[in-house]
C-alpha cells in the first residue's frame, strides 16, 4: 500500500475515531463513497480499536489493521472463478468481499461472496461452514436470497472458497434507514417479511444470528430479501453438544462488520448458546430502528453498548414515532423481552401479532365486515333500480344455465349444507371504479390463455393502484401472477416474487379473508416451492371454513387431491364447485380429468368435450388428446394435438403437446421419432408448472418402447416434482411393461404408502 493511500486511511480513521457509532456509518458513506477497498481498510482500524476496548491506541491498531490488509488477497475484479467472471466490487465486510458477477454458462448476473483467509485456513470450519451453507441453500422462500453454488477455486494465491447468490436490484435497510424513520407501514411490512424468512429457516434448524439492516435488502417493490443465510449457525442439537461449536462470545464479532453488538440479544452478549429466538431479539431491534430512527440500545463503546443490552430498558418508542399506539409498543416490546421465554416463542407467532397492525399501528380485533363500494349518497338512491333490475337478470340467467347445464357426470346433484351456501362477508368500503377493475380482472383471470393471463394483470394491477387497501384485488393479482409464472412465463422470477407480495398484503390488510388463503395456497403448490401438497390442502380448507361458498378454493383442492391419487376426495370437491358456480368451466374439466385418470375413459371423453377450449387450451386440449388415445382412436389424438398447436401457440407450446406426439410415435413403432419428440418436449418444458405431465408422457413413452430404466427414471421425475399419483401409476395400461421390475415395484411401495398416509390425512 502506498504512503499517500496510507495516509488518507489514517486521517479518516482519527476523524472518524471522534464521532458517535451512529454518526460514523454517514461519514463513511458520504467520505468514501464507491471506494470499498478505503471503507474496508478504515473499518479495520475501528474495529481493532473497538474490540480492545479504548486499550489498543490508534497506531497500534493501524499496524494491526494494515498487516491484515497485506494478508489479503488482491481485488478478483476482471478474474474467474470456474464459470464466473467477476465485474465490479460492490460490497465488502469482515465476511467477504462480495462481487457483481456473469455466471457464463447460464448467462446470467449473480452475486459472488469470495471468504476471507480467516474461513479458510481452518479445515474444520471449513467443513462445517460447507455444511450449513448447503442446509441455508435448501431453503426456498421469496424473502430468502437464493445460494445458487458454494464452491473452491484456484487461484495465483491459493485456494479460494465462495458462495454464489441472486443478484439482488435494491437498497439495504441500512442505506433506507439514512433518510431517517420509516413510516409504521412500511416498517411492520419489512418487519413482517423478515419474520416470514425467519420462520423457515427456524422450522429447518438455522438460526441466523446477524440480523441487522445491512443484511436486509429491500427490492424496487417491496419485496425484502434477508442475506447472509448462508453464514448463519445450525441449531445445536441438545443431545450432541460436543458436536457444537463454542458459544458466542465477543472474539467472534472481528468477522462481523462493526455495530452488530447493537443487534445482539442478551444471550449472545454474554456468550451464551443461541436459538430461533435470538433472532426475534434482533429483529426487534431492527423493528425498533425502522420506527425509531435510531437504536434502543446505545453506547460509546461496545462495553457501553453490552451494559445497556443486558441492564437498560430502551426508551419509550412513542418518544420517537408519534404514531406508536399501545399495540405496536407490545408487539416491540415483545421481541425485546431480555428474558427469551418472554419473547415471542417463533416467529410464526410474532407474524400472527404483525398482521393484526394496520398501516397505523393499532392492534384490531378479528372482526368480519361487509364490501362497500363508496358512492355519493345522491347516486346511490338513483342507481337502486337499476341494480336491483340487473341483479335479478343475473340470478335468473345463472338459475336458468344452472337448470339446462348437462349433468351427466354428475350424481343425483349433492346436497350444500346451509353454511355452505351462505357467502362471506368482506372488510373494507371499495373505491367502484377499483371495484369494476376487480370484477373485470376476476373475469380474464378465470380464462386460462396468456392473452387473457395479461389482461387480467393489468386490470387487477389498476384495481390495487386504484384502491391500495382493497385486500381481495391484491389476493386475485397473486393468483394471476402465480397463472403467469406456473403456465406461461416459467423463467421470469419476478412474477413469482410478485405473487408472493399481493399474497402478503391482502392477508396484512385481511387476515381472515377466504380468497387470500386460496392464493397463498396457489401460490404454495408450485414448483418453486416444490408443491407443497399438504400446506396446500391447510391453506385451501381454511378458505373453505372462513367461506364454504368459495367454489374455485374446491377447485384447487381438487387439483391437489388429483395429483395425489386421493380421485373420490376430488370428485367430491370439484362437484360442490360446479354445485356453487356452474360457470366455472375449470371444475368441469377437472371432473373429466378425474374421470380419465380413474380409466372411465368414455365418460372422461363425453365431459371433456363440453369444455371451452379457451378456458385451459394447454390441460383441456392435452387431456382431449389422451383419452382418444386411450379409447384406441390414435388419430383423432394425433388431429387434435395438431389443432391445438396450430389454433392456440402461444398456450400449448410447453412440451406437454410434445410429450403426447412422443407417446404416438412409440406406439407407431418410430423410436427415433420419439426421441427426437422427448429431447424437444424436456427443452420446452422447463420451468413449466405442468412439467410433472410431461415427464410422465415421457415415461409412458419408454415404457412403450421397452425402456425400462429410463420410464422408471421419469416416473420418479414426475413423482418428485408434485405428481405421486399412486393410482393412476398403478392401473395406466402404457405403464404395462414395467410391471415386473423391481425398481418399479419399489418405486411403486413408495408410493403406496405414501398415498395410504394421505388417505389417513384425508
Amino acid at each position: 500500500m502506498n504512503p499517500d493511500r496510507w495516509r488518507q486511511i489514517g486521517q479518516l480513521y482519527h476523524t472518524a475515531l471522534e464521532l458517535d457509532p451512529a454518526t460514523r456509518v454517514a461519514f463513511l458513506d458520504e467520505t468514501c463513497g464507491d471506494d470499498y477497498e478505503l471503507r474496508r481498510e478504515v473499518e479495520s482500524l475501528l474495529h481493532a480499536h473497538e474490540q480492545a476496548d479504548g486499550f489498543i491506541a490508534g497506531k497500534v491498531a493501524g499496524v494491526v489493521a494494515e498487516m491484515a490488509a497485506r494478508q489479503r488477497p488482491t481485488s478478483f475484479v476482471g478474474r474467474s472463478l470456474g464459470h464466473y467472471q467477476t465485474l465490479s466490487l460492490i460490497g465488502a465486510g469482515g465476511m467477504g468481499e462480495v462481487y457483481l458477477a456473469e455466471d457464463t454458462r447460464l448467462g446470467r448476473k449473480v452475486a459472488l461472496k469470495l471468504l476471507p483467509a480467516a474461513f479458510t485456513q481452518d479445515k474444520e470450519r471449513v467443513r462445517r461452514f460447507k455444511q450449513e451453507a448447503r442446509a441455508a441453500s435448501s431453503l426456498n422462500h421469496p424473502n430468502i436470497l437464493t445460494i445458487h453454488e458454494i464452491g473452491e477455486a484456484s487461484t495465483v494465491g491459493g485456494g479460494a472458497h465462495y458462495i454464489v447468490s441472486e443478484f439482488v436490484e435494491g437498497e439495504t435497510l441500512r442505506a433506507m434507514l439514512r433518510g431517517g424513520r420509516l413510516d409504521v407501514g412500511k416498517a411492520t411490512a419489512i418487519a413482517e417479511q423478515v419474520a416470514s424468512a425467519l420462520s423457515v429457516a427456524h422450522e429447518s434448524g438455522i438460526v441466523h444470528r446477524d440480523i441487522k439492516p445491512e443484511n436486509v435488502m429491500v427490492r424496487p417493490d417491496g419485496l425484502v430479501k434477508v442475506l447472509d443465510f448462508g453464514l448463519a449457525k445450525l441449531t445445536e442439537a441438545p443431545s450432541h453438544p460436543a458436536d457444537s461449536e463454542a458459544p458466542t462470545n465477543l472474539s467472534t464479532a472481528a468477522g462481523i462488520v462493526m455495530g452488530t453488538v447493537n443487534y445482539m440479544s442478551p444471550e449472545q452478549a454474554r456468550g451464551q448458546k443461541v436459538d430461533l429466538r435470538a433472532d426475534i431479539f434482533s429483529l426487534g431491534v431492527v423493528l425498533y430502528e425502522m420506527l425509531a430512527g435510531r437504536r434502543p440500545f446505545e453506547g460509546a463503546t461496545v462495553s457501553d453498548v453490552i451494559v445497556a443490552l443486558l441492564t437498560a430498558e430502551p426508551p419509550p418508542l412513542k418518544q420517537y414515532c408519534a404514531e406508536a399506539t399501545a399495540g405496536l409498543e407490545h408487539v416491540v416490546g415483545k421481541c425485546l423481552a431480555k428474558p427469551r421465554e418472554a419473547r415471542y416463542q417463533s416467529a410464526a407467532e410474532l407474524i400472527v401479532e404483525l398482521k393484526t397492525l394496520p398501516p397505523g399501528g393499532q392492534t384490531i380485533g378479528a372482526t368480519t365486515h361487509r364490501v362497500e363500494v363508496a358512492m355519493p349518497r345522491s347516486a346511490s338512491w338513483r342507481w337502486l333500480p337499476i341494480a336491483a333490475t340487473v341483479l335479478l337478470l343475473v340470478i335468473g340467467l345463472v338459475r336458468f344455465v344452472s337448470l339446462r347445464r348437462p349433468t351427466a357426470a354428475q350424481p343425483d346433484q349433492i346436497k350444500l349444507t346451509s353454511q355452505e351456501q351462505m357467502p362471506q362477508a368482506n372488510a373494507h368500503p371499495v373505491n367502484p371504479t377499483a371495484y369494476d377493475e376487480y370484477l373485470s380482472g376476476r373475469f380474464y383471470a378465470n380464462r386460462q390463455t396468456k392473452a387473457d393471463n395479461e389482461t387480467a394483470i393489468m386490470k387487477l394491477q389498476r384495481a390495487v393502484a386504484l384502491d391500495p387497501n382493497f385486500a381481495a384485488a391484491h389476493a386475485e393479482l397473486a393468483q394471476a401472477y402465480v397463472w403467469r409464472f406456473f403456465l406461461f412465463t416459467p423463467g421470469e422470477k419476478q412474477w413469482e416474487e410478485k405473487a408472493f407480495v399481493a399474497v402478503e398484503k391482502a392477508l396484512r390488510l385481511d387476515p381472515n379473508l377466504a380468497i387470500a388463503h386460496q392464493a397463498l395456497g396457489r401460490l404454495l403448490w408450485t414448483s418453486a416451492y416444490h408443491f407443497p401438497h399438504e400446506k396446500a390442502i391447510k391453506e385451501y380448507r381454511l378458505a373453505l371454513t372462513l367461506d364454504p361458498s368459495l367454489g374455485e378454493a374446491r377447485n384447487q383442492l381438487a387439483v391437489v387431491y388429483n395429483h395425489i391419487g386421493a380421485f373420490d376426495q376430488a370428485l367430491q370437491e370439484l362437484q360442490k364447485a360446479v354445485t356453487v358456480d356452474p360457470t366455472n368451466n375449470l371444475a368441469q374439466f377437472r371432473i373429466g380429468q378425474t374421470l380419465l385418470w380413474q380409466g372411465k375413459y368414455e365418460q372422461a371423453l363425453t365431459t371433456l368435450r363440453k369444455i371451452p377450449r379457451e378456458a385451459n387450451p394447454s390441460l383441456v386440449g392435452s387431456t382431449l388428446a389422451m383419452a382418444l388415445l386411450l379409447l384406441g382412436r390414435k388419430d383423432e389424438a394425433a388431429d387434435t394435438v395438431d389443432e391445438f398447436l396450430k389454433d392456440y401457440p402461444r398456450d400449448t407450446d410447453v412440451g406437454l403437446f410434445t410429450s403426447i406426439q412422443a407417446l404416438l410415435a412409440a406406439l407407431a413403432g418410430d423410436e427415433k421419432k420419439a426421441e427426437a419428440r422427448i429431447r424437444s418436449a424436456i427443452e420446452k418444458a422447463k420451468g413449466f408448472g405442468h412439467f410433472h405431465h410431461t415427464a410422465y408422457n415421457i415415461a409412458c413413452a419408454y415404457s412403450v418402447m421397452k425402456k425400462a430404466e429410463p420410464a422408471i427414471k421419469w416416473l420418479q421425475t414426475a413423482a418428485d416434482d408434485g405428481f405421486p399419483c399412486y393410482l393412476l401409476f398403478e392401473n395406466d395400461p402404457y405403464l404395462n411393461y414395467l410391471r415386473k421390475d423391481p425398481r418399479y415395484i419399489e418405486l411403486m411401495a413408495n408410493l403406496k404408502a405414501q398415498w395410504e398416509r394421505y388417505q389417513a390425512i384425508l
